[in-house]
This record gives C-alpha cells, sequence and structure tokens, in this order.
C-alpha cells in the first residue's frame, strides 16, 4: 500500500515555475511564521513548514489571497526584501519562485504552494498538538473546526467534543498520514452533507483510493441502498500544520438523516437509568446458551453481549450490523464461522445478541440451503431483502473489493420487518485491483470471478488478549453459497444489465476527478512523500495509475457483460461430506472447456490446515495457499479419489487435471473419498 511520508521533489508551483525542494520530516523547532489564510481569522492560521534540509514550504488552500495575507510571527522577520511584522498584511507571498526567509539572523530557502478548487478544514486542539492521539488511537482531543470554502469561512471555530484516531489497518499503516475520527458538540451540518455529530477524516493512503471510493460511492447511489455516505475532498489543517488533502466523510452509522433505523443504544439507556452502559462485564455463551467466561477470541456459534440489567420494551426495532475479522466487544459469529460485530446497539444485552444472531443464521442457513431454505422452510429472499443483496454483490464483483463479504460489508434491521437490508456502502479503497492471495482466490485478474469465487474456512482462530489486538483468518461464503441459488444469479444477471450506462460513464468520471484533484495531491505528495522520493514523480506515477484503473475498469465491464450473460456457465466444487469451499474462478460460456483443480497435493483436515495457517499468522510469515488447498477430507481416514457429478459417485468421475465441457448453465461437481 502507498505510503506518503516525506519528500524529495520538483513540483511546478502556481505561474508554473519549477521549484526544487529536499527533506525529510518535519523538525521539532516551531515555525518562525505563519499566515492567515482567511482575512484575519485566527483559526486559519497556517504555520510555514520545515523540511529536513531547512528549507520552509507554505501551504496554502484553494482561493486565498496570496496579494493580502496576514503575517503570524512571534519576532520580525523578512520575506525576500521585505520586512514584516507579526500582524502586519502584506503581498510579499504572491511572487512565484523560490523566496528567501530571514528570520533569527538566518536565512532560509522558501516556497509558496497554492491548491485549487477545495474547501479548507482548519482544526485547533484544545492542546495544541495531535501528540496524545497518535500516541492512542482511543484518546479523544476537544478541539474546535473551521470551514473556508471559496475564500470565506462557512464554519468558524465550531466546537468538537473530539478528534480521535480511526481505523485499524489504516491507523497502523507505516505512515505519520494518519485517519482520525471527529464529533462536534451539536449536530452540524459540514460541507453541506447535512446535520450529523460525528464525520470521518480519510487519509487516503492507498492508490487512488481519493478516486477509487468516491467512484463506488458515485454507483452505489445509482442502486438500491436506503443511504450511501456523502464525502467530500479538502485541504485539512491541524493547528496550523498543513496535514494534505483528505476526504470528509459522513460515517455508517444510525442517525435520523443517515441510516433511518431506531437506536437501541438510547433505548437501553432510557431503560437503564444510572448505569453506564460501557463499564458493565462482557458475557459470552456457546451456540447451546451457555455462559462462559470471555475472552476476545469467539468461535463458531458463540455470542458476547454486555450484562444489562433491563431491556427496553421492543428490541426488535432497529440493529446495524458489520462482517469482521476484529470483532467488537458487542459480536457474534454464525455456525459457519462467520465474524459479526454489532454496531448498534454498541453495548447489547443477551437479548439483543441473541435475537440479531438468531435472525442472521436464520438467513445464512437460507442462502446456504439446497433451495434457498433453511430449516424452517424459510426462503432466503424472506430473510434478506433480494434488492440490496444483489446491489451488493454486483458492485462488490465489479470492484473486486478485497473485503468483499468479509469485512466491512453492513447489514441493517428496519423496526417494521423482520429482514436484513445490506448497505451502507463504507471502505472502498482497495478496489479494481488484484488483492493480495486470500488464501484460496485462484482469481488472477480482471476477466475472473472474484466475489463469488472466494473459499471459507470453516474455523477461526484469535489469541486472548486485549480488544483490537485480535489475530485470526477471515473468509466468508456468502456470495459463493448465494450464487449457487439460480433465483439470485438470474436476478444479478437482470440487474448488471440494467447498471450497464451507469457502469459505463465511470472510467470517465475517474478522469474528471482526476483533473479536479491533481494540484492538490500535488501538494499533498510534496507534504507526505518518502524519504527520497520525488513528489512530482510520485504525481506522473498517479496519473499513469489512474490510466491503469480505468482501463482495469473497461475490462473488467467486458468480462461480467460475459459473466452475467444468457450464456454465463458456473463450476463449483463441493467438498461432499469434506471441509471447505471452492469455486472455479474463471468466467466461462456454455461450451467452454474447464481444467479441473485438485484439492491439493497435501490431503491435510480442516484443523490442519487451520492450525498451519494460525502457525504461520503468529510467525508473521506470509501464505500462499491456492484454491487446491481448502477442501480437505471428512478426517485424517479418508484420501481424495477424485470428482463425479453425482454426490454418490453414479455419475461422470473426474480427475484433477481433466477438462470437462461445460454444458450447463451451473455444474457442480462432488468430491469423492474413500477410507486409506
Amino acid at each position: 500500500m502507498k505510503r506518503f511520508l516525506c519528500f524529495l521533489l520538483c513540483l511546478a508551483v502556481v505561474g508554473g515555475s519549477c521549484v526544487c525542494l529536499t527533506g525529510c520530516t518535519k523538525t521539532a523547532s516551531d515555525a518562525p511564521f505563519g499566515v492567515l489564510a482567511c482575512g484575519d481569522n485566527a483559526n486559519t492560521r497556517i504555520d510555514a513548514w520545515k523540511n529536513g534540509d531547512g528549507a520552509y514550504v507554505l501551504f496554502l488552500p484553494a482561493g486565498v489571497d496570496r496579494g493580502a495575507l496576514r503575517v503570524v510571527c512571534s519576532g520580525r522577520i523578512k520575506i525576500g526584501g521585505t520586512t514584516l511584522n507579526d500582524g502586519e498584511t502584506t503581498d510579499a507571498f504572491s511572487a512565484d519562485g523560490e523566496l528567501t526567509l530571514t528570520a533569527g539572523g538566518k536565512q532560509y530557502p522558501l516556497t509558496v504552494l497554492s491548491s485549487e478548487n477545495l474547501p479548507s478544514v482548519y482544526i485547533r486542539t484544545e492542546s495544541g498538538s495531535l501528540d496524545a492521539v497518535h500516541a492512542d488511537k482511543s484518546h479523544k482531543e476537544p478541539a474546535a473546526l473551521t470551514v473556508v470554502e471559496n475564500g470565506a469561512v462557512t464554519l468558524d471555530g465550531r466546537p468538537l467534543a473530539h478528534i480521535k484516531g480511526r481505523g485499524n489497518g489504516t491507523w497502523e499503516e507505516d505512515t505519520e498520514k494518519k485517519p482520525y475520527n471527529i464529533k462536534f458538540e451539536e449536530k452540524t451540518d459540514l460541507l453541506g452533507m447535512g446535520n450529523a455529530k460525528k464525520w470521518a477524516l480519510m487519509a487516503d493512503n492507498a492508490e487512488l483510493s481519493y478516486i477509487k471510493e468516491p467512484l463506488c460511492f458515485d454507483l452505489a447511489r445509482q442502486m438500491r441502498f436506503s443511504y450511501t455516505p456523502e464525502c467530500r475532498h479538502v485541504d485539512l489543517y491541524i493547528d496550523g500544520n498543513y496535514r494534505g488533502m483528505y476526504r470528509v466523510c459522513e460515517k455508517a452509522e444510525v442517525d435520523g438523516e443517515r441510516l433511518a433505523i431506531p437506536d437501541l443504544d438510547k433505548e437501553n439507556e432510557k431503560a437503564n437509568p444510572g448505569f453506564t452502559l460501557s463499564s458493565l462485564p462482557l458475557k459470552k455463551t456457546d451456540e447451546a446458551g451457555t455462559v462462559q467466561p470471555d475472552t476476545d477470541a469467539i468461535h463458531p456459534g458463540q455470542r458476547r453481549w454486555y450484562d444489562v440489567p433491563q431491556d427496553p420494551a421492543d428490541i426488535t426495532r432497529g440493529y446495524l450490523i458489520e462482517f469482521t475479522d476484529d470483532p467488537d466487544p458487542s459480536a457474534f459469529s454464525t455456525r459457519r464461522g462467520q465474524w459479526i460485530s454489532v454496531d448498534t446497539p454498541e453495548y447489547g444485552s443477551k437479548n439483543e445478541i441473541n435475537y440479531i444472531a438468531d435472525l442472521y443464521q436464520r438467513a445464512e442457513d437460507a442462502i446456504h440451503g439446497a433451495d434457498g431454505k433453511n430449516g424452517r422452510g424459510e426462503h432466503w429472499t424472506e430473510l434478506f431483502d433480494a434488492d440490496s443483496f444483489i446491489d451488493w454483490y454486483i458492485i462488490q464483483e465489479y470492484a473486486r473489493n478485497i473485503d468483499a463479504g468479509y469485512g466491512s460489508t453492513f447489514l441493517y434491521k428496519p423496526a417494521a420487518e423482520e429482514k436484513l437490508y445490506f448497505g451502507p456502502l463504507w471502505d472502498m479503497e482497495i478496489t479494481w485491483t488484484v488483492p493480495p492471495q486470500r488464501f484460496g482466490s485462484a482469481s488472477a485478474g480482471p476477466e475472473d470471478w472474484y466475489a463469488n469465487a472466494l473459499p471459507a474456512l470453516s474455523e477461526k482462530y484469535s489469541e486472548t488478549g486485549d480488544y483490537g489486538t485480535v489475530t485470526g483468518v477471515s473468509l466468508s461464503t456468502i456470495f459463493t453459497a448465494a450464487y449457487r441459488q439460480a433465483d439470485f444469479r438470474s436476478a444479478a444477471a437482470a440487474r448488471w444489465s440494467a447498471l450497464s450506462a451507469a457502469v459505463d460513464g465511470l472510467p470517465a468520471r475517474a478522469e474528471a476527478l482526476w483533473r479536479e484533484l491533481k494540484t492538490p495531491l500535488g501538494m499533498n505528495f510534496v507534504r507526505w512523500a518518502e524519504d527520497g522520493e520525488d513528489a512530482e514523480a510520485l504525481l506522473r506515477d498517479a496519473e499513469r495509475a489512474l490510466g491503469g484503473l480505468t482501463d482495469f475498469m473497461k475490462t473488467r465491464k467486458t468480462a461480467l457483460d460475459k459473466g452475467f450473460s444468457d450464456n454465463a456457465a458456473l463450476l463449483y466444487y463441493d467438498a461432499n461430506g469434506g471441509e471447505g469451499v471452492m469455486f472455479h474462478a474463471q468466467i466461462l460460456s456454455v461450451g467452454e472447456t474447464a481444467v479441473l483443480n485438485g484439492i491439493g497435493a497435501q490431503e491435510m483436515t480442516q484443523s490442519e490446515l487451520l492450525t498451519q495457517i494460525k502457525d504461520a499468522l503468529n510467525e508473521g510469515a506470509e501464505l500462499s495457499l491456492d484454491c487446491t488447498s481448502l477442501i480437505t477430507p471428512p478426517s485424517a481416514e479418508y484420501r481424495f479419489a477424485g470428482w463425479n457429478t453425482e454426490p454418490d459417485g453414479s455419475g461422470e468421475t473426474y480427475q484433477p487435471g481433466d477438462g470437462l465441457v461445460l454444458t450447463d448453465e451451473a455444474t457442480v461437481l462432488y468430491a469423492q473419498w474413500v477410507k486409506q
């Protein structure tokens, strides 16, 4: 994943002059001066930034009047031949090219860079520093926020209850550019996106994530989701320091103007006056309902909940849940090992967690059922909303989202229905690319199936310890299971056809967004390029990556047109008493020949395979498991004897490496096992 830290650059400033800068991370010394970006508003202070070679850069936002900037300094400074005192307004920064700063009797090179097109956001923390936040992601630092758009203040010093760190992998990345969450003291309309308290500041460190995720959101808004988060790019300044180009995003949460379902946390608080729900003890039950001592390891069928004294009158009135590889305290695991965090209610009671876990388990059983029904006779369309399920699958499949079906997958239950809806969309930063191999994904490029070709492990491991330090394996079969349902496949194909024009328009939208963001992105690279990197070269690399992205999107569209066509063919491998799931990733048509996979040279049991994965994860080793290793024998007594078109072996028999001409829309081959 791309990381941006410091720089070696040659970047054109406004007016076309080329200025070469070399540097590393910011020094600990205070800036000798700053400017007020908007009149005499102290909330819009911007300090000069010093690199490791002793040169300064002044990062100015879009819309600033460079000919009338008010100086902030503790002592007299000179810009070129102009002497300036604190509070003076000057046009000294309007000149293009490299300037000379004189401060404290020393001279320094100074470059002024200006952004374009974006609003600017200024946050002033109570302590004047993010040090406590960076030391502890959960630390909540009080602050105030100001917004300037087109050179005018539109929000001035609005109090924030806090700014804090956010994310898991994105927070742990080896970069100083971190993502944050902010919370206003009162609901606030931020950048025209509606009133809310909670917002996310996305650092967008992944390659082209500042384009990829907005494109996914654009497509989602043309689909059948009740709510899709809004986001806007901004230039961010914190305590006078330019932090780069960020995206301000609505958070995926229960809220009247966002996801309009009841907030059970508020109902729980009303039902339990005098209690601090977050301080109540956590407990865990196994599949039989037996209460166990809690650790942060959740195994299939287990559920974790807060020991809330009193439930509200109606516990069915709204839930927001999330597939995850790092379960929250309120969480459960399905019988097939899918980890699910309960985001709302955040402090769920035993009855609440059991209610939503039971509902999801019935839905999971139905989508995995041979006829699309669970043991109670409920069809998957009675428990999952079909429209949102199919649209969720399509956008995950088309975008080749690395998290497809196992992480950042949200579902909610509205108040009036006993049904789960997919959405809102979130965390689509690593998309339209070939992700790292995910324990059995044989998909090699944009022309293959992906979301419906991800196999699953039937168990997950996690180490006992503090929450947030879980190490585990998390894969889901939900889209593979769904695609084995003929009615799901048919509806997905029809929906893909209906979305064709919207999908065709996305490459052009990507190019337009690039043109809008190119200048602020270049300024961002100056601030965050890695030590020894050239920021101008990084910008050229990003533009080349944009060409690769649009080519990938077009190739993917053509491939999925084939995959969703009437002549499409699918190949499934059924464990048939063994364990694991496998799907043929190549997009095929009826009449094509598929070369059959095996189950792997090591005919280990699922438990042995999982132990191998666990040991490798604990040792920090990289795993290289191909698609053929994830179906395993029923036990060590059995060995694999090939594939058959019938479960009992009465049909046609095939061996790994054989060619099979596909004659049906969906062909299932069943593993055959013999005792050793």
